[in-house]
């Protein structure tokens, strides 16, 4: 596999997994619990892109997503994802 191939896969992998954390986001009635199941490295690119996706459907469950990411001790929000939620 060429580096480019490779990291358009791992660019497609990367946006897979947001994908499906969105999903969790917006249907499961537990997220929380699916979330910490999932054992995520959370950065803030990775939490500012899941807000992204979910804030036009459903805005109170990116704010449910937000308030649990930041009861994770590896992450700190940035001002980015502050301003996605406004």
């Amino acid at each position: 596999m060429t580096t480019a191939a490779a990291a358009k896969t791992s660019k497609d992998d990367y946006f897979a997994a947001v994908n499906h954390i969105a999903i969790i986001v917006r249907h499961d009635i537990y997220p929380e619990r699916t979330l910490n199941r999932l054992n995520l490295t959370l950065t803030s690119e990775l939490v500012y892109r899941v807000l992204r996706v979910c804030h036009t459907t459903c805005p109170s469950k990116s704010l449910r997503f937000f308030t649990w990411a930041r009861s994770q001790p590896q992450y700190s929000p940035t001002s980015l994802e502050f301003e996605q939620l406004i």
